[in-house]
Parts: structure tokens; C-alpha cells; sequence
């Protein structure tokens, strides 16, 4: 089953709890074609691995969100792309480039924001991955600029070298 057809069933339970409709393992739409079994462990992973804040009522026999400012994360993220996320984080952390400082700020930001919402234990973020630049020689920033708009506009670049 793909992820898209997972992640499908996750959103569909989380607007049933939101909606105070009370899903039950039973109840998933049969659209879906799962055993109970399988609903009982999407809910287990959501609860689980996604940190909703699931609770069973005994009495309306279904699940509600405890904290109702809950929402899911708005993207689906595999673990390979996780992991992906992860990498080029601390990649980003170790370039110090003056002339994209800024931007590499920003981006390391939005990065490390999709990370968390898919992280329970922030620590893990930067315990995951280690990786240490033995040499890195930042280039000009006019040559920086000029590579990066020319492999924007055509796609690839070709270099000499020229040792002397």
C-alpha cells in the first residue's frame, strides 16, 4: 500500500477526531479496504509516532483529540526523506558563507521546523547526524553568484583547472 493511500487514512481520522465524530477502528471508510487490524494501527501510530493526543471515550465508543489545537503534520515525510532533512541540515550548518548567510539562516530554519514536527525528542535533531568538513575554501562571492545563476539558467557548468 502506498504511503499517499497511509498518510490518506491518517488525515481522514484526524478531520473525523477533529470534527468531534468519534471514529472507531470499525468506521474507517471502507474506501480504504483495511482489516481492523490495520485501522487499530494506524490509530496506534498516530497516537504512537505522530504524538496525537488520541483518547478513547467508553461511552460514545470512538477517539477525540485531548488537546484540540492539535493538528497534524501538513506534510508527509518517509523516513528516507526524514533522514534526507536530517543530513542536509547539518550540511547547511557547516557552511559559513557571508553573501548567503542570510538565506542559508532562513532555509536552515524552515528545515529544522519541518524536522520538528516530524521529531518527537528535539535532541535527536542534532544527535542524529554528525558530519564534519575537513576543508571547505568558500569562493568569491562574485563567482559564487555568477556559477549559481548560470546553473540556474542552464542547468549545468563545465570548469577548467588550471594548476600552476
Amino acid at each position: 500500500m502506498s504511503s499517499k493511500t497511509i498518510y490518506e487514512r491518517f488525515l481522514w481520522f484526524d478531520r473525523q477526531a477533529r470534527g468531534k465524530k468519534y471514529p472507531m477502528q470499525r468506521n474507517s471508510p471502507g474506501s480504504f479496504e483495511v482489516s481492523p487490524r490495520t485501522a487499530q494501527r494506524d490509530i496506534e501510530f498516530m497516537r504512537d509516532r505522530l504524538s496525537c493526543p488520541l483518547v478513547y471515550d467508553q461511552s460514545l465508543k470512538g477517539y477525540f483529540y485531548q488537546d484540540e489545537t492539535f493538528s497534524l503534520p501538513s506534510i508527509y515525510i518517509s523516513s528516507e526523506e526524514l533522514s534526507a532533512l536530517l543530513i542536509t541540515r547539518k550540511m547547511l550548518q557547516g557552511i559559513s558563507a557571508a553573501y548567503i548567510g542570510d538565506e542559508l539562516s532562513i532555509l536552515i530554519d524552515k528545515v529544522t521546523s519541518i524536522l520538528k514536527k516530524h521529531v518527537v525528542d528535539e535532541a535527536v535533531i542534532d544527535d542524529a547526524v554528525s558530519i564534519q568538513q575537513i576543508a571547505y575554501v568558500p569562493p568569491p562571492e562574485g563567482v559564487f553568484r555568477l556559477c549559481s545563476k548560470a546553473a540556474l539558467r542552464e542547468g549545468a557548468l563545465d570548469f577548467l583547472t588550471i594548476h600552476r
